[in-house]
C-alpha cells in the first residue's frame, strides 16, 4: 500500500481539513478534488493506495474508475465525509 499526499487547495488554512481516501478496488481510479467552478486537482490512484489531502469541507471528491480502457464516473463524495480526526498535542503545565 502506498500513501500519497496532495498539495493543499489555495484557500485559507482555517477552512482546510485533513481528509483521506483509499482505493479499495482492483481497478485504477482517477480522483478529482475541488469546489465546483473553482479549484480542482486530479490524481491517479492505484489499487490499494491511500491519499491524504487537505480540502475545504464544501469540496467534493469525484471518483472515476477504469473499465475496458474507458473512464466511468462512479461516485461523488463530499470531503466532509472523508475528514480525518487529528489528535491535537496536549501541553503539560
Amino acid at each position: 500500500m502506498m500513501i500519497s499526499a496532495i498539495p493543499s487547495q489555495p484557500t485559507s488554512a482555517s477552512a482546510q481539513r485533513l481528509c483521506s481516501y483509499a482505493n479499495t478496488t482492483s481497478s485504477l481510479q482517477v480522483i478529482r478534488i475541488g469546489i465546483p467552478s473553482a479549484y480542482s486537482f486530479e490524481r491517479v490512484v492505484f489499487p490499494g493506495d491511500r491519499l491524504l489531502f487537505e480540502a475545504a469541507l464544501d469540496a467534493q471528491l469525484e471518483v472515476l474508475s477504469t473499465y475496458l480502457g474507458q473512464a466511468i464516473k462512479i461516485e461523488k463524495i463530499p470531503c466532509r465525509q472523508l475528514q480525518v480526526e487529528v489528535d491535537q498535542p496536549r501541553l503539560s503545565a
